[in-house]
């Protein structure tokens, strides 16, 4: 780098200063100048000024600096600077110690001292930012509770400013440092802090902060477990209060905990007991005794045969052999049109439709199974109407009645026709969102027979009394199961909540609805991608996992080991397949599993064809999404149909909000698209499940 040295002489000389009375001698190394130097006398009237000489220890505010295009940046250093100088005006910029980047690209900006000093600076200018994300955009914290906030931008772009506020700062007391905002929740209320970029780009974040919690309560406080299983506990905070974070311990190795926010997975690694403790910032805490035995070898249920009237329920348990335990035991009918199951938490409980016969299974975790044959047999029918029936006879504008073959009545609401046929009372709203504690009412719209009856699925997530008076209990999701005499039946589904919209997905009961799946694995028959999948698989499933476990190591495999970016947006063409929206699926699946790398179409496509692979019926879908700048903007993303449902996993929003750092937070896994705020809109949904390549 090239310098204009101001007021440094050209003379390489030993200088000997001159005090009152001594004389001053200066030693000349260029003799063609000594004939002009004349030594000092005292008393002459001159004065001499001492050069200095550089002594390295000037030093910049950075070494290093990246920018977006536009943006300015000032600079200063520990000693006065005389010249500031750019290897690269046309990229970088400097004035005064202001820098600014014009282009992309890199320059060394340097600064010369008065003493000769050199300091250097390398600046790197990306793109400017479109957006700017943060790494959470719901936050409840407890009083005297803290977070650190960053900010995230786009892939290529850079903002070397990032200005943090918020409009309410008796409720939060903030400082900032190095592009993230640290605050501690001082009092109850809802605050928001905005983080800005020098060209107006903005992201909110929506802190709520409650009461600091007096007390923390697990759902178990004791737990049996067969080596290998897993059980997920739930810690619960008194109503009004809140903390951001959980923290959970064992005393011993004979488990393995994961925790995720309020729930924590317990797996059992070998025979012994854990104490496993959640705590958190005010140092309240609750414990759960986990005991760990072998797992079982054998499982039997109460009967191998049994024999129903159309009508008549029956309950069946299964046992494992002495030593053993299997917390987790599920049921299954191989024939719903005989048996409908009304139940199967730790026993099977079902209730006989028609005659004919149907398989009761019990399975272990570790896949250990028996089964009951059930035979159902015809009853007598009946004749006479309830009276109930008659009066709704009398008015068919008000109901609508249809019957089966076998006899039995099905009532559905008259303005919905399309339940026509089917084996359902109609409730008047199907659906309800709570919160813990809050109530709701199952109300039969249609006409039934007899007395009705209310059952629970999961009554650790809502309880129903005999009068359809539902009480959610805690976060997750449950049926209602409505039924009459005659054995017409409805249901009414429960989610519970914390009442964002964002966090109600309830990754076990989603895993548990995964696992009842019927699978249908499926490859693309693209060479090419279906060995990535075999590779990749082979990296991050196990011979053991559940089929749920297997779709969730998928979205978390795509959520915190991909990028987004534009590299590679079609890589391969696949003209022959039958179907274009099978190949699309593949061409988009192509460049993300090879270089890990693609937008949301290629994230959707990969989701699609890895959880195809394992047999599910997956779709890739796009419509719009909601943009955290306000409106709609389009998007792919992927959509499970499970029973019929369609489930919600966006494993590229998920990578953008703190999945690529490894902070993976499932906030977009398992979304009911009716419960989702309106942040996803539909427009089109691919539902071809061949990947069928022409001849």
């Amino acid at each position: 780098m090239n310098w204009v040295k101001k007021g440094v002489s050209i003379l390489t000389a030993a200088v000997v200063v001159g005090v009152a009375g001594v004389g001053l001698s200066l030693n000349v190394t260029d003799p063609s100048l000594a004939e002009t130097v004349q030594p000092m006398k005292a008393g002459d009237d001159h004065t001499v000024d001492t050069v200095k000489e550089p002594d390295g220890d000037t030093v910049l505010t950075k070494t290093k600096l990246t920018l977006g295009v536009g943006e300015m940046y000032a600079l200063s250093a520990n000693h006065v600077i005389e010249e500031w100088s750019s290897s690269r005006d046309d990229l970088v910029q400097i004035d005064s110690g202001e820098v600014y980047a014009r282009a992309v690209g890199s320059s060394m900006v340097g600064a010369l001292a008065e003493d000769g000093d050199e300091a250097k600076c390398l600046v790197i200018v990306r793109q400017a930012p479109d957006e700017v994300l943060l790494t959470c955009a719901d936050l409840t914290l407890g009083v005297g509770e803290s977070y650190k906030l960053q900010a995230i931008l786009p892939v290529g772009t850079a903002a070397a400013s990032k200005v943090f506020s918020t409009d309410r700062s008796d409720i939060l007391k903030m400082t900032q440092t190095d592009g993230q905002a640290e605050f501690t929740a001082l009092k109850p209320g809802k605050a928001v802090v905005t983080v800005s970029l020098y060209n107006g780009k903005k992201a909110d974040c929506t802190v709520t902060v409650k009461e600091a919690p007096e007390s923390l309560t697990l759902s178990r406080n004791d737990l049996t477990l067969g080596i290998g299983e897993s059980c997920t506990l739930k810690a619960k905070l008194p109503e009004n209060s809140g903390a951001r974070q959980i923290q959970y311990a064992t005393s011993s190795g004979c488990v393995n905990i994961s925790p995720k926010g309020s729930e924590l997975t317990v797996t059992a690694q070998e025979e012994g007991t854990a104490e496993v403790t959640a705590s958190v910032y005010t140092k309240q805490q609750d414990t759960c005794t986990v005991t760990v035995m072998q797992a079982p070898e054998t499982v039997q249920l109460d009967a191998n045969e049994l024999t129903l009237s159309v009508g008549e329920s029956a309950e069946l348990s299964g046992t494992v052999n002495e030593g053993a335990a299997s917390s987790r035991k599920t049921y299954s009918c191989d024939n719903k049109d005989v048996l409908q199951m009304t139940g199967s938490s730790g026993k099977a409980v079902f209730k006989a439709l028609k005659p004919g016969t149907a398989v009761i299974t019990v399975t272990t975790y570790n896949g250990k199974t028996d089964s009951c044959t059930v035979t159902v047999r015809e009853e007598e029918k009946q004749e006479t109407a309830s009276p109930l029936e008659q009066q709704m006879a009398a008015n068919p504008q008000q109901q609508q009645t249809t019957a089966t073959p076998e006899g039995q009545r099905t009532f559905v609401y008259a303005s919905d026709p399309s339940l026509a046929g089917e084996r359902y009372l109609d409730v008047s709203d199907n659906t309800a969102v709570l919160t813990p504690g809050e109530t709701a009412f199952a109300a039969v719209s249609s006409a039934y027979s007899g007395t009705l009856t209310f059952r629970s699925l999961d009554e650790g997530v809502a309880v129903v009394d005999q009068q359809g008076n539902i009480t959610a209990v805690d976060y997750g999701n449950t049926d209602i199961i409505v039924t009459d005499e005659a054995g017409a039946v409805g249901k009414f589904e429960v989610i519970v909540t914390t009442g964002s919209g964002m966090d109600y997905a309830d990754i076990n009961s989603i895993e548990a609805l995964l696992n009842g799946s019927e699978l249908k694995p499926m490859k693309t028959n693209y060479e090419p991608v279906d060995q990535m999948v075999d590779q990749i698989f082979a990296r991050i499933l196990t011979d053991d996992m559940t089929p749920g476990q297997k779709l969730k190591a998928c979205y978390q495999y795509l959520a915190t080991q991909c990028t987004y970016g534009y590299d590679g947006y079609k890589a391969v063409s696949v003209p022959d397949y039958l179907s274009e929206q099978d190949r699309e699926i593949v061409e988009f699946s192509y460049c993300i599993l090879k270089d890990r790398i693609g937008t949301c179409e290629n994230f959707a496509a990969a989701f699609t064809v890895m959880t195809r692979r394992i047999g599910f019926e997956t779709n890739f879908v796009y419509g719009d999404v909601g943009m955290s700048a306000g409106g709609y903007g389009g998007h792919y993303w992927t959509d499970v149909n499970v029973y019929g449902k369609h489930y919600i996993f966006d494993t590229q929003v998920e990578n953008n909000n703190g999945g690529a750092s490894g902070n993976i937070q499932y906030y977009f896994y398992g979304l009911r698209p009716e419960y989702s705020y309106g942040m996803y809109r539909y427009n089109f949904i691919e539902t071809v499940h061949a990947f069928r390549r022409g001849v």
